[in-house]
């Protein structure tokens, strides 16, 4: 199990009991939002960098972690769940950092209370296509869903293998804590039942990410995007599509990298990111 780097904090949003983590005392906020199979174990090579000169909160979203297995069953839930979680911090405006799934919930929050952003930061972010990798694919799927995503110890190896670019990445340490929180009561049914209400065997269901595609626009909060080269889950050329649809949007591209560019290259993430908030 890799080290634990903050103490555990819980709170009520909403009716949910949701784990974060709190780091920094001055500056502004930065919010993490994970994405699929992560929690906010997963920034723990971010954390103390970015807390150098900011307020930076990380929270385990529903479904994940160790906050409760309710699954979200929309992105406007979840944009709606960082917002709550917000107002039990007394946060009136942050800066939203979201990999994957969590893009798109940042996505939806930037479109939905654009008052309360101060800038974004996309992590090969859904939401901007339609293309997905065929294990996304197979785990909408009835039966097989199930069965593929059953928790263990190789299962969970292999699909952070599956994610990275430089497989020797994947240690035992973050199988250990990622196998850990999968095999949770409720942890497999949470995330099948939100895999599925925004993909199914095609890829990802165009009515699931056309809110925010076409509401880019809208999007006024200055905006990092960070994309691996070799992204297996989300293709690059998603990366353009908020590129071009996000007024003021800047993409910078990591090459030998996957899906997880702030685990796969974190001192590079760290320094790209705290440049990005320090303009």
């Amino acid at each position: 199990m890799t080290k634990q780097l903050y103490e555990d904090q819980y709170v009520n949003v909403g009716g949910v009991n949701t784990r974060f983590w709190k780091a920094g005392d001055q500056g502004s906020v930065i919010i993490l939002v994970h994405g699929v199979f992560n929690s906010v174990d997963s920034w723990s090579p971010n954390m103390p960098s970015l807390a150098e000169a900011h307020r930076v909160y990380a929270l385990d979203m529903p479904g994940f972690g160790l906050t409760d297995k309710i699954p979200m069953s929309s992105l406007v839930q979840g944009a709606q769940f960082v917002n709550d979680f917000m107002k039990t911090q007394n946060i009136d405006k942050a800066t939203l950092v979201g990999h994957s799934l969590g893009g798109a919930y940042s996505l939806h929050f930037a479109i939905q209370y654009p008052d309360k952003l101060h800038r974004l930061v996309l992590i090969d972010s859904l939401g901007l296509g339609i293309k997905a990798h065929f294990i996304f694919k197979l785990l909408t799927l009835p039966v097989i869903g199930e069965f593929i995503s059953r928790p263990s110890l190789s299962g969970t190896r292999r699909t952070l293998k599956t994610a990275v670019y430089d497989k020797s990445l994947v240690t035992d340490e973050l199988v250990e804590t990622g196998y850990r929180f999968s095999a949770l009561p409720g942890a497999q049914k949470a995330l099948l039942s939100m895999l599925r209400s925004g993909g199914n065997y095609r890829g990802i269901r165009p009515e699931f990410i056309r809110p925010i595609v076409e509401n880019l626009s809208s999007i006024k909060a200055p905006t990092l995007i960070i994309w691996g080269e070799q992204d297996p889950i989300f293709p690059v050329d998603q990366a353009q599509v908020a590129l071009k649809g996000i007024p003021d949007a800047r993409l910078t591209v990591f090459g030998r990298c996957g899906h997880i560019p702030y685990l796969e290259h974190p001192n590079k993430f760290n320094s790209l990111v705290k440049e990005f908030l320090a303009k």
